[in-house]
């Protein structure tokens, strides 16, 4: 019987200190989140304070019409490259007289890899690659402007 009792009280007082353990920590674990909220709380609105002082920073064009021209396939190709909010939002090919119109039907595809990557530094087109290269040349130019 005082056996019996002593196992009890045991086994009572291992379910206490466990209970006083785990309130503990549980104290602590709220604390901490608590503070982990409170923190990203700030980084969120530091992010958001920046957000616009950043862009600005890292916009790399001015705002303008810019112009170019660069030797291609079969002479001079001039292009247009258009920037609104620090993007290159068109590029125009304005001139190119004397290219040969196959080539420079399939160069143009490069204007949409211009804009995408919103850099000239892009691939030049398989089976018009003088062509390509002019006008990425001349676009590049155009860029150089931009930059001021």
């Amino acid at each position: 019987m005082f056996k019996n009792f002593i196992i009890k009280s045991a086994s009572l007082i291992v379910i206490i200190a466990g209970i006083v353990y785990y309130q503990r920590n549980a104290l602590a674990w709220k604390a901490s989140e608590e503070a982990n909220k409170a923190e990203i709380a700030e980084v969120e609105e530091y992010n958001k304070n920046m957000a616009g002082k950043e862009k600005a920073a890292l916009q790399l064009y001015n705002d303008g019409v810019y112009s170019a021209s660069a030797d291609g396939f079969g002479g001079i190709i001039k292009t247009e490259v258009i920037i609104n909010n620090g993007n290159i939002e068109e590029v125009n090919i304005v001139e190119a007289e004397n290219e040969d119109k196959a080539y420079l039907k399939m160069a143009i595809a490069v204007i949409n890899d211009i804009i995408e990557k919103q850099s000239a530094d892009v691939d030049t087109i398989s089976g018009a690659t003088y062509s390509s290269t002019g006008i990425l040349n001349s676009v590049e130019k155009a860029l150089s402007k931009a930059k001021g």
